[in-house]
């Protein structure tokens, strides 16, 4: 083949290339113009639906996921939106509007604490981020709480108590902004669900294998800019998200990638333990637990529960 021809089949595969991203970026444009006008109208069960036409061609962002986790809490789906949330994070961890959703998840469902922890967290590394609606949403749900208890908010969590204003605070620096790792993801509660809700489930839970599927090839998409570590933590937070919404099997999928990467990594042992003894395999967590370079006792004794 001669120079020229060569040239040609260049410039070729480069048009090409050029018109299938530019259908990719149109086609992605309009899914989320579907999605965010389907939201505006606050059909969430609808928006649902086109998110998982997104997640199966591959066309959608951590913000589109995010906004899967704001459908699922608006429908009283607490659980998934949880998972949504945690997914979110671990693709972008500075993603200040997820963090602020899993705290209220934490706080509607009892765990005050857990959601005062992770309001704190907001406060000490993305203050500047903070838009001013987000600052009055904080304030309102803080209030009740921070009154309840002035002391103990004051010891705990100084952030808010400098951000609330609390007689006897100790001002604190505020960072600038910065990435961090993703707060782990709360334990939804049971929800009485309506027939709305209860279609929206049914279907994600079509698309849940769909949707492991395509997060797991962006994980090993990465393969070639991230290292091995940290594809490992990825794949462990993926599986701690669809541990949570005990969705199982997803969670094994992720944790048997981490597993290849490295068949002696403590944390992936001691998750895979974990998820053996939810599935009722008393005998292969121990097999997980026993692997680990460092003895846990603390996974020990939940292994003997």
């Amino acid at each position: 083949m001669g120079k020229a021809s060569r040239r040609y089949n260049r410039d070729k595969n480069r048009k090409q290339q050029a018109q299938e991203t530019k259908m990719q970026t149109n086609e992605k444009r309009d899914y989320e113009a579907r999605l965010q006008a389907l939201m505006n109208e606050e059909n969430y069960g609808e928006a649902l639906d086109v998110l998982a036409e997104m997640i199966k061609n591959d066309a959608y962002e951590p913000e589109d996921m995010y906004k899967g986790a704001y459908c699922y809490f608006m429908t009283g789906d607490y659980r998934r939106s949880a998972q949504w949330l945690t997914n979110t994070l671990s693709f972008a961890p500075d993603h200040v509007a997820a963090r602020l959703l899993l705290a209220r998840i934490c706080i509607l469902e009892d765990r005050t604490d857990d959601g005062m922890a992770i309001y704190d967290f907001i406060l000490e590394h993305y203050p500047q981020q903070l838009q001013p609606e987000q600052r009055e949403d904080m304030q309102d749900i803080l209030e009740y709480y921070v009154e309840e208890d002035k002391e103990r908010v004051s010891a705990q969590f100084p952030y808010v108590a400098d951000f609330m204003h609390l007689d006897g605070a100790q001002p604190v620096e505020h960072p600038a902004a910065e990435a961090a790792p993703a707060a782990a993801a709360p334990t939804a509660a049971e929800e009485t669900e309506t027939p709305e809700v209860s279609e929206a489930a049914e279907a994600s839970e079509a698309s849940i294998a769909q949707e492991a599927e395509a997060q797991l090839a962006r994980v090993r998409a990465m393969a070639a800019e991230v290292s091995v570590a940290e594809r490992i933590r990825i794949l462990n937070a993926f599986a701690g998200g669809y541990f949570v919404a005990d969705e199982y099997d997803a969670a094994k999928t992720f944790l048997a990638e981490a597993l290849e990467l490295d068949a002696t990594n403590d944390t992936t042992l001691r998750n895979l333990a974990m998820l053996a003894k939810a599935q009722g395999d008393a005998e292969k967590a121990l097999q997980f637990a026993s692997a680990m370079h460092a003895t846990d006792f603390v996974l020990l004794h939940a292994l003997k529960g």
